[in-house]
């Protein structure tokens, strides 16, 4: 994604799971400047 990208929605099987991370990784261009804005984060249970 870029900085003007519209912002996306996520699921993710997470049963079992005792810690979730949000991890930022490389773009794909390099090292420099990639980030992450994870805004309001919610996280559900069914």
């Amino acid at each position: 994604m870029t900085g003007a990208a519209a912002p996306k929605s996520l699921s993710a099987a997470v049963s079992g799971a005792d810690v979730l991370r949000l991890v930022v990784t490389d773009a794909g261009n390099g090292i420099d400047s990639d980030h992450a804005d994870w805004g309001s984060p919610k996280l559900t249970c069914a």
